[in-house]
């Protein structure tokens, strides 16, 4: 774990009243982390959960350099306005699509996508 993540986790601990009796190889799964929303959300305390690219490529999603590839290959007619820097910029690309195209874009890979 890294110092900053240790500094995130303090803040939060101390912001929340939670303990996560934080250790080198912390982690929670998805029960851990429902009690915590539980907990906070009972005592009326504001949370946010964050999650990191990790995630979604361990479940086999592709990052967003991968994404901004495969959008350039199957919408080019779509991204045809954008400016070639701009043709590598995830959220540019994303906002020239329609949802229906991003939905397209992104159902395959949450259908065959593995829980983590």
């Amino acid at each position: 774990m890294s110092t900053f993540q240790k500094k995130i986790y303090e803040h939060i601990s101390k912001e929340l009243g939670f303990d996560f009796g934080i250790s080198e190889h912390q982690t929670f799964n998805l029960k851990d982390i429902a009690e915590l929303v539980r907990q906070a959300k009972e005592s009326e305390t504001p949370y946010t959960i964050l999650t990191g690219a990790g995630c979604s490529q361990s479940a086999g999603i592709p990052l967003a350099g991968e994404l901004v590839k495969e959008m350039n290959q199957k919408f080019g007619v779509q991204l045809r306005n954008l400016s070639e820097k701009d043709r590598s910029n995830y959220n540019k690309c994303m906002n020239a699509l329609t949802h229906q195209e991003r939905r397209r874009l992104l159902q395959n890979h949450i259908k065959n996508a593995n829980i983590n």
